[in-house]
């Protein structure tokens, strides 16, 4: 499966970091599943 971390900077990631699945279409046909920081969703 592929994924991406969205939303962060590198400086930001830190191992068992709480993230939360957003899905993006990257294609008519295709949805990429990304995961970006609890911390972004709570704003």
């Amino acid at each position: 499966m592929a994924s991406r971390l969205i939303n962060c900077s590198v400086e930001e990631i830190t191992l068992d970091m709480p993230v939360k699945v957003k899905f993006e279409r990257i294609a008519e046909d295709f949805i990429l599943p990304c995961f970006q920081p609890v911390a972004c969703t709570e704003k």
